[in-house]
Order: structure tokens, then C-alpha cells, then sequence
């Protein structure tokens, strides 16, 4: 096969002379695209992009960092070239080579890189690895021949051993990462998926959600749509899968079809002080999962529905259902669903008016891991810290002792060179999710977020100093047990004028409550302070309102502080 024209962008690689010389030599037409226009070479430009994203998905699957970028790339392009195309029924492999066989094969190495690079069991049939990179940019990966295969190889295919594609998808260790559906039609093809979806529409018939009529005249269907989660428990494992009958709530109009929208949630100060009160008690605490709980709630409104995806009514294709509860996806369903949760007697009340399922002991509760003991409650949340230190391929990291250096001051004009902001973001927004079980961490995650905006390296190196902490203190968390003094007791403070870009200064509080802190803040006054004293009592100010906040929490709760 010969190229007869070549389209290509104005880089400096196909401007340079040897590439022109070369290009006559064999005869080959040049055809540049016009400046800024990646659109000319579409089909260029679609191939990068189904290698990176290729290269991407293997790096994921095998949690591998980017030090391994060139093999994946280098194996995505080796894959396409094995892959048969439509408009030419062969390989591009067979085209160039002009080799064919029976079977479709593909070079792998049997076995996992782990983090730290060491090798995985391999598979009995594997020999001793051959000094033969899988790609020429490293060593580190190494293929591995067969003794059955060596008479199949020839000098025109590439050293790696071949294995059927049949055999590899056999193979549990290249089972491809499971994502969750994104249609019907691609959750119909799978039982697990269609066992779900039945589990919803049961919950929903025996909720009394809707009755079936005629679309009533001068009314509009809201049309509906599934959604799919596969739910895990907290030590990585399948617990579940999940199929969600949504309603298209952005088809309402505000003033036509609902009046008000709000979603009340408890914060984690009261969930925090719930603990502590169980603790000091010496109560169990006990979780319970309300299926389908936004199907409780009353509508005032009249709504119609169209029939559910793969659950149209036989002879009734066009009746439409009645809502006469809430359904997920509309504007009142959060605020409809709140008013049932106040209850007088709430276990045996809400076990008789809700479906509910038992989960035992409070074990996991939003991302927060719960460990009750005869002496205590403790909390932490130690895989998400340990999945957080995964995402950003620190796992294995030199633990530091302590958050940030001593007396580190940080600007927004440093001088440095600017840092990437969408990863930093990333990384402080993953940060001030973990400030809820260690307030250790607020001072230091207060100052990196001030420079989301344009961070540089500086502020991203201070931020790696935060991740170097906490992988040296995973296990830390909050305890809380059962004192002789039960009481809440709040400190305050300020850094005066710490702001070297505004000079702002910072307020900061904590409260305990027997034994363990319920509720702390770390954050920048909204005004410049012109001494210490008014930052002292514009600190004092922002602890009295969360004071009297959680007192009277606490006199809802039956114990009144003094």
C-alpha cells in the first residue's frame, strides 16, 4: 500500500525540510490544513482522540499513573491496527503486511503492575520474560512467549507471545471495568438491570404513586427516563444495582406547573451532635434505608406522566399515569418528601408507613465511616481518603508531619509559574469534603482555597503538603465516649491581617461536646480589620452565632446547655 496524498496540520514536524524531502522522494502530494482550522483534518484528529482515549481507559482500569502513558498509547495503536475495519473486512495490520490468519490474536502480558512496581502471579504457562520491551520508550513493561507459540511467529509479526481474543475474554484478568448504563435499550440487554428496573416499578405500584387515565384536555405528559447506579459498601464491593425512574423535571415552568422548590438536609454539625449524644448515652445507632423515599410525599399539584421506557401498558399505549406522590425529577419532590420525616415516634412509625430496609448498625453514612464500640463512636473516613490519595497517584507518598510548613505565607502573585487549575480544583474540592471528620485540616485547606481562581506552583506544592499529611494520618478521625462532664465548650481566635493580598485576617472556632469537637471553622473575614481587637470581635461574633446555633439544637435534642 502507497500514500498518494497526505493532509496535515502546519506543525513544525511536517514543515521541517527532511519531511518535504522526503515527501518528493516518494512521490507523496502535501496538503496543509488552513491555520486553526483542526476541523479540515477531522479524520486525523477523531483517530488522536480514540488513542488517547484508548490509552486513558487502560491506564483507569489498572490504576496505573502516567508514567505508563507511552506503553498505553503504544498499545491502543497496536489494537486498531489488529482491529478489522468495515469498509476494508481486514486489519490495517493485514493491509501493510500482507499477512493473514484464521484468528484474530493480540500480544498482552499476563500479569498487573501495581503501584509500586512489582509484578503480579503469573499465569502457569508464562516462561521467564524475554528482554523485549513492549514499547521502545520503556523497559518496564516485558512480553512473554509461550513455548506453543514460537513456531507460530514469524519474522514479519512483532516478538510479543498471541493468544486467541476468545481465551483473553475468558480471562478473568482482563475483565473490562463495569460503567453503569446510559439508556434503556443498553440496560434492557442485561438481567441485573432489568431485575432492578422491575424492583422500581414495584415499589412505585405499591407506594399508590400514580393511577393510569386519559390525558386529561389541555394538559401536557412529563415525559420519563431511567437512571442507573451501581451502589458499592464500604470496603469496594457491589452491594447493589439501582434503577431510578426519573421524571424530566426541567420541562416544568416555574408559576405554571410548580410554585416553590427546596430539598431541607440535615448538616453535619447535627449529625455529628447526634453521635456524640449516642455516644455519652451509650445508644446503638441504627440506619435505615426508606425505599424510594421521595415517592412519600403528597403533590398538590395535578401532574401527568408518560408510561415508563419497556413498561408500556399493552392496549393503553396512550392512557398517561396520574401522580398522586412525588416522583423523583420534579421541583416539588424534596419538599414533599420533608414533610412526612417529623414524626413523633420514629422507628415504629416509619417502619409501618414506609417500605424500609433494615441496614443494622450505622456502619457507612454519607461518605463517613462509623465504628461503634463498647467505649465510643468513632468516626472517619479513611477510604475516602485512601481513594483521594489514589486519584492523584500519591498513595505511596512521603508522609509529611504536619499540613503546611511553619509560618508559610502564600500569595496570589508569587512569581511562580502557574500551576494546572482544573487538577487543583479538583484537589481542593476533594479536601474540603475530608474537613468533615478532621478539623486539623481546615486552617491549611482554608488558605490553599483562597487561590482556586489562578493557582501556581507554589500553591500546588502547598497543596501536595496537605496530601503528604493526611496519607501519613489516615486513621485519624474523631472520638467521641462517655465523660462525667457533658457539656459544650467553644474556642475562638484570629490571625490578624494574615492575608498578604487584602490583608484580611481569619476567623476561627471550634466546639466540643464531651468528648469529641462537633463543630469548627477556619475562614477569612469578609471586612480588613484595622487592629486586633476588631478582628477578635468580629471572630468572637461569627463563634457566638454558631453557639447559640447549637444550643439550640441541643434543647431540640432534650439537653439543654447552660
Amino acid at each position: 500500500m502507497f500514500i498518494k496524498s497526505l493532509r496535515s496540520d502546519r506543525g513544525g514536524e511536517f514543515l521541517s525540510k527532511n519531511f518535504n524531502h522526503f515527501c518528493k522522494e516518494h512521490g507523496i502530494h502535501r496538503e496543509l490544513t488552513t491555520p486553526y482550522t483542526p476541523e479540515q483534518n477531522g479524520v486525523a484528529e477523531r483517530k488522536n482522540r480514540t488513542v488517547v482515549e484508548m490509552a486513558r481507559s487502560m491506564l483507569q482500569m489498572k490504576s496505573l499513573s502516567n508514567d505508563f502513558w507511552a506503553e498505553a498509547v503504544s498499545t491502543s495503536i497496536y489494537l486498531l491496527n489488529i482491529s478489522p475495519k468495515v469498509v476494508m473486512n481486514k486489519t490495517p495490520f493485514e493491509v501493510c503486511w500482507d499477512w493473514k490468519n484464521n484468528e484474530e490474536y493480540v500480544s498482552l502480558v499476563d500479569g498487573e503492575l501495581t503501584n509500586d512496581g512489582e509484578q503480579t502471579e503469573f499465569e502457569s504457562l508464562m516462561e521467564t520474560p524475554t528482554s523485549t520491551p513492549l514499547s521502545s520508550t520503556s523497559s518496564t513493561l516485558q512480553s512473554y512467549h509461550s513455548s506453543s507459540s514460537n513456531d507460530e511467529t514469524s519474522d514479519e509479526l512483532p516478538s510479543q507471545r498471541f493468544r486467541p481474543m476468545e481465551d483473553i475474554y475468558n480471562s478473568s484478568q482482563f475483565t473490562l471495568m463495569v460503567s453503569d448504563p446510559v439508556s434503556y435499550d443498553e440496560a434492557a440487554s442485561k438481567e441485573e438491570w432489568q431485575q432492578a428496573m422491575k424492583e422500581e416499578m414495584a415499589a412505585i405500584e405499591k407506594n399508590g404513586t400514580w393511577k393510569m387515565v386519559d390525558l386529561p384536555e389541555g394538559k401536557n405528559a412529563i415525559g420519563l427516563k431511567w437512571v442507573y447506579k451501581s451502589k458499592f459498601i464500604v470496603n469496594g464491593s457491589l452491594e447493589k444495582h439501582k434503577a431510578r425512574l426519573v421524571a424530566k423535571g426541567y420541562a416544568q415552568q416555574h408559576g405554571i406547573d410548580f410554585e416553590e422548590t427546596f430539598s431541607p438536609v440535615a448538616r453535619f454539625e447535627t449529625v455529628r451532635i447526634v453521635l456524640a449524644l449516642a455516644a455519652q448515652q451509650q445508644w446503638p445507632v441504627y440506619q435505615f434505608d426508606v425505599k424510594s423515599a421521595f415517592l412519600n410525599g403528597e403533590l398538590e399539584e395535578e401532574f401527568c406522566v408518560e408510561q415508563p421506557e419497556g413498561f408500556v401498558k399493552k392496549d393503553s399505549e396512550e392512557k398517561v399515569y396520574k401522580l398522586t406522590k412525588a416522583l423523583y425529577g420534579l421541583k416539588q419532590a424534596p419538599r414533599a418528601c420533608s414533610s412526612k420525616s417529623l414524626v413523633a415516634e420514629f422507628k415504629s412509625h416509619m417502619k409501618n408507613k414506609f417500605e424500609m430496609t433494615d441496614l443494622g448498625l450505622l456502619h457507612f453514612f454519607l461518605g463517613l465511616e462509623v465504628c461503634q464500640t463498647d467505649g465510643g463512636i468513632f468516626i472517619s473516613q479513611k477510604k475516602y481518603v485512601k481513594d483521594l490519595l489514589k486519584k492523584f497517584g500519591m498513595i505511596n507518598c512521603k508522609p509529611a508531619i504536619t499540613p503546611m510548613n511553619v509560618n508559610e505565607k502564600l500569595q496570589q502573585n508569587d512569581g511562580a509559574e502557574m500551576a494546572n487549575a482544573q487538577l487543583f480544583r479538583s484537589l481542593v474540592g476533594g479536601f474540603i469534603y475530608l474537613t468533615h471528620t478532621r478539623p486539623n485540616i481546615s486552617y491549611s485547606i482554608g488558605v490553599i482555597f483562597m487561590f482556586m481562581q489562578r493557582p501556581s506552583k507554589d500553591h500546588f506544592g502547598a497543596a501536595k503538603r496537605v496530601m503528604r499529611y493526611i496519607a501519613g494520618t489516615i486513621q485519624y478521625g474523631i472520638w467521641y465516649s462517655k465523660v462525667s462532664d457533658f457539656k459544650l465548650c467553644g474556642f475562638t481566635d484570629n490571625d490578624w491581617a494574615s492575608s498578604l493580598d487584602d490583608r484580611r485576617s481569619v476567623s476561627a472556632n471550634v466546639f466540643t461536646l464531651g468528648s469529641g469537637v462537633i463543630a469548627w471553622s477556619s475562614k477569612k473575614q469578609a471586612t480588613v480589620a484595622l487592629s486586633s481587637s476588631e478582628a477578635e470581635y468580629v471572630a468572637a461574633t461569627s463563634a457566638t452565632c454558631q453557639a447559640i446555633w447549637l444550643r439550640r439544637m441541643l434543647t431540640k435534642l432534650q439537653h439543654e446547655q447552660d
